[in-house]
């Protein structure tokens, strides 16, 4: 018994919605992480200030 199989080409078309989105939710996270340090910090300051 023989199977020939067919191999593509490697090349992915299309795609791109993917790649926007990742990027998106990367920098969505990043923005997040970001805000979250600073109104931490700000906290942690005005914690430390209080007699």
């Amino acid at each position: 018994m023989t199977v020939f199989a067919t191999a593509g080409s490697g090349v992915v078309s299309g795609g791109w919605e993917y790649v926007y989105a990742a990027y998106g939710v990367t920098w969505l996270f990043f923005v997040g992480y970001t805000v979250s340090l600073i109104v931490r910090q700000r906290a942690a300051d005005a914690a430390s200030e209080d007699p």
